[in-house]
């Protein structure tokens, strides 16, 4: 991974439910903490970001939403997806 961001990758943080809500709380801590650049954390919860407030049941089994989010974030090579 430590290669991977050094190149300029980003951090994915990748759930559903509970354990997205989690990937959020530690990806919000990483620019205060370790002045890690924002622009460089990104965020794919399933059922979107609306669902950090409330359930979205169902979400986590939607595979063509899930690949949707990865097109569109522009996941690539030198990202650390979690």
């Amino acid at each position: 991974a430590v290669p991977a961001l050094e190149r300029g990758g980003r951090i994915v943080y990748v759930g559903a439910g509970t354990s997205g809500r989690i990937g959020v709380q530690d990806g919000t801590e990483l620019p205060p903490t370790y002045g890690w650049p924002p622009d460089r954390i990104v965020y794919a919860m399933a059922g979107g970001l609306g669902a950090l407030i409330e359930s979205v049941e169902g979400a986590e089994d939607d595979e063509a939403a899930g690949a949707a989010a990865m097109t569109e974030a522009g996941i690539g090579r030198d990202d650390v997806v979690l």
